[in-house]
């Protein structure tokens, strides 16, 4: 598509678009005029402001529906070309349940003495406490040996895992860990009993523990890359949720041994759980939603692998990668929904996230997330206003659709985009989200029979359509493209007022 502008300012934009509306031709309709277009394209914007959803039929329609076919005439294509990540999404739904509702912990009250702590060394051995399979809630204990130390973790292997783990590949997570660990720090604080002033937390190892075995489901298959799971910083008391009495994460061992090029991602996106539970929930005791929490470990994913060599958007199993599938499924999950396993929350997740960090602060925005003493949509509005005052989550929101149609050279300042580049230095460390042009990324949907591809973010038929909590939908229609001249548009305003429509011109 055309990489243009019917205005430069989105102020003046929305001037046109609603300052301009004639009643329409029935009481609850409006008449938009676009005037002096010169082979602009015409977007409808629909936003859900709501937590919960909105059926169709209250989410307002366009009357003057002339040959509504843009859907159907959408690039189809059979064709099995991969699009994301090539690897299992972490994640646990038991973790995400328990992290999202733990029970109260004190600050300090599970800290054993240091005193007492003697640090395990190479080939030691340990039990840990494990499910019989992934997700199954039945417990077993297995015993791991500690194959590499470095100097923030210890890197134990679960013995008779179906895929065996080396001792250079342990050294190199462990040494992998060593190099993330400051740069995560740096920006998003301590896990429980780290730092300089730490007591080693609940195991009272100034290490965190990270056990490689194998994350499999009862057939044998790998669903998940890893996860944390937040009753390890608990005591062991309670049989049908045993504790490690750790701080602990857990990762696949397949991912290790087969996918090298995802361990930075996932160490650091674990990572971020950890350290969210201690500054979230034990010092707050502010509980975080999943869809939240996720997308503050895609953020941190993104914005501190950008301060390793070498890693850019186009390093394999980046999560930029999810873009695609965002693109052409953006209106299935809400921003404030985490509904699946799967990968479509992940998707939104990160396109949310990366649209905050490359338009509101970039790794100084993250930075206050993870610093406030709030959760959800209010500590994003906490931190939007402290470095954007006046914006919230809810304006941020409004105008995620206007990064999705914007992108290019041409993109005026006041435009909000994922076209453009965001550095920031944090105590000597520079972390950058880079930029990137929504129209040059093919769209798709897998659930899709043919599964249905596209260039930049599908543009939907002006069918009404249910809308998640907190969502957004874009559509058009042939009319409505290439148009030169003038144009009016009558639209049936929504019977749902948490419903709003605008306009954007490109």
């Amino acid at each position: 598509m055309k990489n243009k502008f019917f205005l430069p300012v989105f102020s003046l934009l929305f001037f046109l678009l609603f300052t301009t509306c004639d009643s329409g031709p029935s009481v609850g309709s409006t008449t938009h005029r676009f005037n002096n277009l010169h082979e602009n394209d015409i977007f409808m914007v629909k936003v859900n402001t709501a937590t919960f959803a909105i059926p169709a039929v209250g989410t307002g329609k366009v009357r003057n529906y002339s040959n509504p076919r843009f859907q159907e005439d959408a690039n189809f294509s059979t064709d099995t070309a991969f699009f994301g990540r090539a690897v299992s999404p972490p994640g646990h739904p038991g973790a995400n349940e328990f992290n999202a509702n733990p029970p109260q912990i004190s600050p300090g009250r599970q800290a054993r003495s240091r005193s007492g702590f003697i640090p395990p060394e190479v080939n030691d051995e340990r039990y840990f406490i494990v499910e019989s399979y992934f997700d199954s809630r039945v417990w077993v204990e297995r015993k791991a040996t500690l194959m590499a130390v470095g100097n923030h973790g210890n890197i134990w292997v679960m013995e008779n895992n179906n895929i065996p783990i080396s001792e250079k590949e342990a050294q190199d997570l462990a040494d992998l860990f060593d190099l993330i660990y400051p740069l995560s720090t740096n920006i998003l604080g301590y896990e429980y009993g780290g730092g300089p002033d730490g007591d080693g937390g609940v195991d009272g190892d100034p290490r965190i523990q990270i056990l490689i075995y194998d994350i499999v489901d009862v057939t044998g298959k790998v669903v998940s890359a890893g996860y944390f799971w937040g009753k390890d910083h608990y005591p062991n008391n309670n049989p049908n949720l045993p504790s490690n009495e750790a701080e602990i994460f857990y990762i696949d061992s397949k991912h290790v041994n087969e996918h090298l090029d995802f361990l930075p991602f996932l160490l650091i996106h674990e990572f971020q759980h950890m350290i969210h539970f201690n500054n979230k929930i034990i010092r707050n005791f502010r509980a975080p939603a999943a869809w939240y929490n996720e997308m503050l470990s895609l953020m941190a994913e993104e914005i501190i692998s950008s301060a390793i060599k070498d890693i850019t958007l186009d390093t394999p199993n980046h999560p930029f990668g999810l873009m695609s599938l965002f693109l052409g499924t953006y209106p299935q999950v809400g921003m404030t929904e985490w509904n699946t396993l799967g990968e479509t929350s992940y998707a939104k997740a990160y396109a949310f996230g990366a649209y905050l960090l490359r338009n509101f602060g970039g790794a100084e925005l993250l930075k206050e997330m993870m610093a406030n003493n709030e959760t959800n949509v209010t500590s994003i509005s906490m931190a939007l206003d402290r470095l954007n005052p006046g914006m919230d989550f809810d304006e941020a929101l409004f105008r995620f659709a206007e990064a999705m149609i914007y992108s290019g050279d041409s993109v005026a300042k006041d435009i909000l985009t994922f076209d453009r580049s965001v550095s920031s230095e944090i105590n000597g460390i520079n972390y950058t989200a880079e930029a990137f042009d929504v129209w040059d990324i093919t769209s798709y949907d897998p659930s899709r029979e043919p599964i249905r591809r596209g260039q930049g973010p599908f543009i939907f038929s002006l069918t009404p359509v249910n809308m998640r909590p907190n969502s957004i939908i874009i559509q058009s229609n042939y009319a409505w493209l290439n148009v030169s001249g003038s144009i009016n548009i009558v639209v049936e305003e929504p019977l749902d007022p948490n419903v709003k429509i605008y306009f954007l011109v490109r």
